[in-house]
């Protein structure tokens, strides 16, 4: 039940709407009205007895009053709680909550403390999900996975990389369900690269970021998608010539991907 509405109050808010041309087909599709064309076009919705609107659900029915009248309320203005907080403005934390401002009163009264703070909340406030930088840190012993969202980063996106035991990955998600999901996929393209030969020194200590700090061994980034190790123009690596450069010097294009005179370790 939606807010406290029944099959049939749902069924009677939409029958007391007029849909707009563009959803006709698709109120058609589900059976639940049909537009009558001649001297007198408009639209009949079906009796409100019919077993179509049994076909759909509660939810659904909420859904299409939503849609057809271009309310996009994901649900009713929701109530209102009142929290009673014990503390100060900068330090409080809950004691109580009540639905009824007047109740919160009569507790604060009742516990006989002053210094006891009533503020309302919205409960269920409405709220956006952004797609934002995600940092999944996966133990390969142990098969722990650990997940952060991130505020930056955005030139990660898409590596992966080993930290000591751990292997971490950048992507972009919208919340934690997401971000689960995508890391498995990562992890799992990576593992089948491995098996292809792809992502072959990612636990190797072999990238030297810059001529500033030659003996600086560092894990390489790679590129999740290619199999490639990620490295400024300027960089270098410890591994032989014959796999890391072409006849001609330049680096092996199987292996790296060269940036722009850059490093993908971003030096604030």
């Amino acid at each position: 039940m939606i807010q406290d509405l029944t099959r049939t109050d749902l069924v009677r808010l939409i029958r007391g709407c007029e849909p707009g041309m563009e959803h006709v087909g698709m109120l058609q599709q589900h059976g639940l009205g049909m537009y009558v064309g001649g001297m007198n076009d408009h639209w009949e919705w079906t009796d409100k007895e019919s077993d179509h609107w049994n076909d759909v659900s509660e939810e659904e029915l909420w859904q299409l009053y939503l849609t057809i009248t271009n309310d996009d309320r994901d649900e009713y203005a929701p109530p209102q709680v009142y929290v009673v907080m014990q503390g100060d403005e900068y330090d409080k934390e809950p004691k109580a909550i009540f639905t009824a401002e007047a109740a919160a009163e009569r507790y604060k009264d009742a516990e006989g403390d002053v210094e006891l703070l009533i503020e309302p909340f919205d409960l269920n406030p409405h709220f956006e999900e952004r797609e934002k930088v995600w940092k999944a840190s996966l133990c390969p012993a142990t098969m722990e996975l650990e997940l952060s969202p991130l505020w930056g980063d955005e030139h990660l996106i898409g590596y992966i990389r080993r930290y000591g035991d751990w292997l971490v990955a950048w992507f972009m998600a919208t919340n934690r369900r997401e971000a689960t999901a995508k890391a498995n996929e990562v992890f799992g393209t990576v593992t089948r690269g491995r098996e292809q030969g792809k992502f072959c020194y990612l636990n190797q200590e072999i990238y030297l970021p810059d001529r500033q700090y030659p003996y600086t061994k560092k894990y390489p980034y790679y590129d999740v998608a290619s199999g490639k190790i990620v490295m400024g123009d300027f960089g270098a690596v410890l591994i032989p010539k014959s796999e890391a450069l072409l006849p001609d010097g330049t680096p092996n294009p199987d292996l790296f991907i060269l940036l722009d005179r850059h490093f993908v370790e971003r030096k604030d």
